[in-house]
């Protein structure tokens, strides 16, 4: 009576879970049974393995948790919560989603396997299997009950089912973060991204950048590997890139204004000013001294400046500078911009 028998459910993966029992005699001899289907991800890696299948108010246990019941003899709690399930082992809890599934761990110590002729003939003896969970399976080359887990590996049905089975009485399944050590997590990258990428200079700020995403992915590991604790890092490591790329780019912006407003382009005098200037209506002199005002408190540029006619000494004396035969060029009157050095 200590057999946990193993059946497949039809029609599980559809939403609905019919058991098929293929041997009536051996299921009615078997302490408790267990479904063992299993489905690959989207790159058709087998990570996850089923803890039971809900249909209505019951919950049918897999494999996996049906030998986990009945090697310690009790019942987990299982509760819904949001749009999955709560489920809570001795020592720990597990939150699960609508389908109930829950990562495999695979050990680093090999699970013994013994061929079935050599139990049957007496070759291991039986106290091998005394206090242990055996898990007993069939599988033979041409089968398809091999199953890609990642590295290179393929394993055995019954051997993968072995290891989820290890992976609950060890309580490895690690936990998801809670939603506010999410958003917290992400926000501190996002604000890194910021202060790398506006406060540091650029040449130099992409390796700070890289010395945060590494102290952020290494962060995740930390809590992965030692507290059994699940930070996805894909959207922080995102939105710390964009964070980044958002400030390099204010801050070549601000550099660019910069650079035009020390070169003192009449273009970027313009910009400053907001000032429409038209040289068919107005002169560069007249649109100087109406807008020098407004380029100053843009450009924060403080300059002395003296707007006049030629008659005036120092006008008359820059003309005289800059053109020695400016006196029979230049119509009294003229309005002409110095700037006073």
């Amino acid at each position: 009576r200590n057999v946990v028998h193993a059946r497949h459910n039809s029609g599980a993966n559809e939403g609905e879970a019919q058991p098929v029992m293929t041997y009536r005699e051996r299921a009615a001899a078997a302490a408790s049974c267990g479904f063992t289907n299993v489905r690959p991800e989207t790159d058709g890696i087998f990570r996850s393995a089923y803890l039971f299948w809900g249909r209505d108010d019951r919950f049918l246990p897999a494999l996996p948790m049906a030998a986990w019941m009945h090697a310690v003899n009790e019942m987990p709690e299982i509760a819904v919560e949001g749009s999955g399930y709560r489920v809570g082992f001795p020592g720990f809890a597990v939150r699960t989603g609508a389908e109930a599934t829950f990562k495999v761990h695979h050990p680093g110590v090999e699970i013994p396997i013994y061929e079935y002729i050599d139990v049957f003939t007496g070759k291991v003896p039986p106290e091998t299997f005394r206090d242990a969970v055996v898990f007993v399976g069939t599988s033979a080359a041409g089968t398809d009950d091999f199953f890609p887990i990642g590295s290179g590996r393929q394993l055995a049905g019954v051997l993968y089912n072995a290891h989820a089975a290890m992976t609950l009485f060890h309580g490895w399944i690690p936990q998801d973060a809670a939603p506010w050590l999410r958003i917290a997590f992400a926000a501190a990258l996002a604000v890194f991204g910021l202060l790398a990428g506006g406060l540091v200079r650029a040449k130099r700020s992409w390796l700070w950048l890289l010395i945060g995403l590494a102290a952020g992915l290494a962060a995740t590991a930390v809590l992965f590997y030692f507290y059994r604790l699940w930070l996805p890092p894909t959207a922080p490591v995102l939105l710390s890139v964009l964070a980044y790329v958002a400030a390099i780019w204010h801050q070549l912006n601000l550099f660019a204004r910069r650079l035009e407003v020390q070169r003192f382009s009449v273009d970027s005098q313009l910009a400053l000013g907001h000032v429409d200037f038209d040289p068919q209506k107005t002169s560069l002199a007249d649109y100087l001294a109406g807008s020098w005002k407004d380029i100053e408190r843009w450009s924060g540029l403080a300059m002395p400046v003296s707007f006049g006619t030629a008659a005036d000494p120092l006008v008359r004396q820059c003309l005289d500078v800059l053109d020695r035969d400016s006196e029979d060029r230049t119509e009294p009157g003229a309005q002409v911009g110095v700037v006073h050095g």
